[in-house]
């Protein structure tokens, strides 16, 4: 599968057509010669998308003003009468920059019930990710901000995968990329689950790239990048397997997961990508609280 992902930068005419079909489609109407793509419905992606580009919400404030603000003053900035937001939009800033893709239903419930089913084999680091109230931690993995429900399909939990990590302070040549210890380490049974669910997930890995490739070519070409910088550079034992089954452009899930006003000061100048897996029935921008539901 790896290989099959590199070749989209090298030009593969396949993914190419693919998504030049789906833009024309987006853009200026057209069939759909191909549905369906090794699992991925492309028929539901581009209908959901150009019911979203169709429903713009835009905002009083800008990009750069968010960036720029306090944590309280942002909060203060994102106060809007929009209330509860249920059908697929793009929200903008005043300047029309595309701050959030709401794409509810993206999945069918079928292909849910498959990612769920295949995440409940990591339910088990998703568990012990969570500490407890009470305790000093980051607010990515506060008990209080997951939905804690009775007899869990999947624990809810929020766990980082990387297949090329840079531990802090280590960024000379000297020190290889070394793959998340979610990947490599803890016990055996343990990292065997992670490779048999990124295996499992496949058609999910695939929707998110097409979906960067579409909504940010820039940004896709770059993970593109990363990937083979990792491929044919020196790394860590192990980087170069798991390099095999993951492809996933993007680094972060969060589970049920009540997201904080948030924004990251050590990213790069570029955009930080992130994707909620979650099925709740409606989205909205911070309440009072600074959550975001």
């Amino acid at each position: 599968m790896y290989d099959e992902f590199l070749s989209e930068m090298d030009g593969d005419p396949e993914f190419r057509a693919l998504i030049h079909m789906l833009q024309k489609h987006l853009l200026v109407s057209g069939d759909l010669s191909v549905m369906k793509w090794k699992g991925v419905d492309l028929k539901r992606i581009s209908t959901i998308l150009k019911t979203a580009l169709n429903n713009k919400v835009k905002l009083p404030c800008s990009a750069a003003a968010l960036a720029l603000a306090s944590p309280q003053r942002r909060m203060g900035l994102l106060q809007t009468s929009l209330g509860k937001i249920s059908k697929p939009c793009v929200i903008l800033d005043k300047d029309d920059i595309a701050l959030i893709y709401y794409l509810p239903d993206l999945l069918s419930y079928a292909d849910q019930r498959v990612i769920f089913e295949s995440t409940s084999s990591i339910s088990k680091q998703l568990y012990s990710s969570i500490v407890s109230s009470g305790k000093q931690s980051s607010w990515r993995v506060a008990e209080e901000n997951f939905v804690q429900i009775k007899r869990p399909l999947v624990s809810p939990g929020c766990v980082n995968f990387s297949p090329g990590w840079l531990a802090q302070g280590h960024y000379g040549a000297e020190n290889p990329l070394k793959p998340s210890l979610s990947l490599s380490g803890g016990k055996k049974d343990d990292t065997a689950n992670v490779k048999s669910w990124l295996k499992q997930i496949e058609p999910l890995q695939l929707l998110s790239n097409i979906l960067l490739a579409l909504l940010h070519p820039e940004l896709h070409a770059a993970g593109i990048k990363a990937l083979h910088h990792m491929r044919k550079h020196k790394t860590a034992k192990g980087t170069t397997d798991i390099l095999t089954y993951y492809a996933m452009l993007a680094m972060g899930k969060g589970l049920n997961l009540r997201s904080k006003n948030y924004k990251s000061n050590s990213n790069t100048s570029q955009e930080q990508l992130c994707y909620f897996l979650d099925d709740y029935g409606h989205m909205q921008l911070p309440n009072g609280r600074g959550e975001s539901v």
